[in-house]
């Protein structure tokens, strides 16, 4: 009857059939794989979880740099004040130039709508409350330097107002705490 294993049962002979009976079943049908889409729960979990994480990260270092970016006017400051000790200048310049710098540091720190339109007394007052310690004296310099006479200007020490621009641009409190 069998005459292979691997092969099917004929119908025995006189059943009046040719075929076996499981010889006439269709082939077998076999689901469909599985789809890729919709995502089971747990990959809309996972993706979910990477975009938020990635949204945070570039929130972060969106702040750093806006935190480096305002650091990094204070070293820029700090540069430019100790190259113009170096240089040899008369003491009407250097005024002049440690009030350009001071002004440029607090546009930079606090805008140019707040800084920009104070000068004399005003100026002096907002450079007061925004540094932790002034050495109002020096600072006076600003102001009324310009207008001494050539010969008292040239006489003057400008350590002390050089002193007081560093410590400002160092120690000032700017809008943004965390500066």
């Amino acid at each position: 009857m069998f005459s292979h294993f691997w092969q099917l049962p004929t119908a025995p002979p006189g059943s009046g059939g040719d075929t076996h009976p499981l010889q006439q079943l269709r082939p077998m049908h076999l689901p469909e794989l599985p789809s890729a889409w919709p995502l089971a729960p747990g990959w809309w979990l996972l993706a979910t979880a990477v975009l938020v994480s990635i949204y945070f990260i570039w929130r972060w270092l969106q702040k750093r740099k806006k935190i480096n970016a305002r650091k990094r006017y204070r070293q820029q400051s700090l540069k430019i004040l100790h190259s113009l000790q170096l240089r040899q200048t008369s003491n009407f310049e250097a005024i002049a130039e440690l009030n350009q710098l001071l002004k440029r540091c607090a546009i930079q720190a606090y805008g140019r709508s707040q800084v920009s339109a104070l000068s004399g007394q005003r100026w002096l007052s907002f450079l007061q409350q925004q540094a932790e310690e002034l050495n109002l004296q020096a600072a006076h310099l600003l102001t009324e330097g310009p207008y001494l006479p050539a010969e008292q200007l040239q006489s003057i020490d400008l350590q002390p107002l050089y002193l007081m621009t560093e410590d400002w641009i160092q120690n000032h409190r700017s809008q943004d705490a965390r500066v």
